[in-house]
């Protein structure tokens, strides 16, 4: 199986957990800059505790870039607090006096949106010096595997490194500007994993004057491995090494390759910050079940329309999201990037779990279902819609 999800996924991850995944670092401040920020203390003491650098994530020698990289941010975040302000103020129409009371998670759902659009938004030549930033695509040394160096990438780069320049670099270009973000490119239409499962089969059957395919990797693409196994996700991972170096050797030639790239970083990200909050459900005692945490803490609502392959007995086989909507309060405007892909995991997991018999025109194996499914962060669950639902064989 080629471009398994999970594994890059997990590669990404493993990429973009050190010290908050450059863009998603959160920002800190002092306390005393709320008097000048009219931010609160609690919440600008929560970020500051967010921006220390857990011990796990230093690498020998690598204590004094984390310790700039955390001067860098807390010089950056009575900017960013102000640019948050005045594009607040910005957003009413009509000001009342003493202007809106300030809401916490909406910052949060602000910045943490503000952080994904200024990552999205970087130029070729920026996003090429994130991915070298932050994946390290080099040949696997002898000895060392492929899935052994990711999980590397969880430490910062040691001082004086190559990597460690452009890890500054990024962050301090993506502090700058957060707050200032009001668009996004548009998503690509082709994932990362296809993009590049298209160039690697392009190279196998027509090989060009780049860097030839290793060995495991044509083995890979002719089948020869054992689905799920550690020798094929190694493999994978060394083919996704290899579009990187293809990437990196001339950004502008597969500059939609690296869009992908940098989108599904993002979604991994954002699955990140979803996933850790996901880990704080006791502490929001009135939070509905089956609606994700981050839904009930930023008040986002979502709807969600399925694809599914239903059997016989009513039972999806297999289940896509085909399209989304989402709203999030409090964004000033700016387009929800950061939390499109939300309630997409619940979409699927309530599809591959629910009787579809309602919904079919017949008893007959292999219909293909569409319906939406619409989320509310203070009612229990997904609410299906089936009067938008229509079904026949698949196409």
């Amino acid at each position: 199986m080629l471009w398994s999800t999970s594994l890059l996924s997990r590669r990404w991850r493993d990429a973009t957990a050190a010290f908050g995944a450059v863009g998603f670092i959160l920002l800190s401040a002092p306390v005393e800059s709320a008097t000048k920020s009219s931010i609160p203390a609690e919440v600008l003491v929560l970020l500051q505790k967010r921006l220390l650098v857990d011990a796990e994530v230093l690498a020998p020698g690598s204590g004094k870039l984390a310790s700039r990289m955390q001067l860098v941010a807390k010089a950056s975040a009575d900017d960013i607090a102000q640019r948050y302000l005045r594009r607040r103020a910005a957003s009413q129409s009509a000001p009342k006096p003493g202007g809106v009371a300030f809401s916490a998670p909406e910052f949060w759902a602000w910045y943490t949106n503000q952080a994904a659009l200024v990552l999205v938004n970087l130029d070729t030549f920026q996003k090429a010096d994130y991915l070298q930033a932050t994946v390290n695509s080099g040949p696997t040394p002898s000895g060392k595997t492929c899935m052994a160096m990711s999980e590397e990438l969880r430490v910062l780069p040691e001082e004086g490194t190559e990597r460690a320049r452009r890890w500054e670099a990024v962050l301090a270009l993506q502090l700058r500007r957060i707050g200032l973000e009001e668009s996004a490119p548009p998503r690509p239409s082709s994932s990362y994993s296809e993009l590049a499962s298209a160039a690697a089969m392009a190279e196998l059957v027509r090989p060009g004057a780049g860097e030839p395919l290793p060995a495991g990797v044509v083995r890979l693409l002719r089948g020869k491995l054992r689905a799920g196994s550690n020798e094929e996700e190694e493999w994978n991972c060394e083919l996704s090494k290899w579009m990187e170096r293809r990437i990196l050797s001339d950004p502008p030639r597969f500059k939609a390759e690296l869009d992908a790239f940098i989108y599904e970083t993002m979604d991994a990200q954002m699955e990140v910050i979803f996933d850790t909050l996901a880990t704080q459900r006791d502490a929001f005692k009135g939070a509905p079940d089956g609606v994700p945490l981050a839904a009930y803490v930023f008040g986002v609502q979502g709807s969600v329309q399925v694809e599914a392959t239903v059997g016989a007995d009513g039972k999806a086989v297999e289940a896509t999201v085909v399209k989304r909507t989402v709203k999030v309060p409090g964004l000033l405007g700016a387009p929800p990037i950061g939390f499109e892909r939300l309630f997409d995991a619940a979409a699927i997991d309530h599809a591959m779990s629910r009787d579809h018999r309602p919904l079919l025109a017949d008893r007959s194996l292999g219909q293909r279902v569409i319906y939406e499914i619409n989320w509310k962060p203070d009612e229990a669950g997904p609410q299906p819609t089936p009067t938008h639902a229509r079904s026949g064989k698949p196409s």
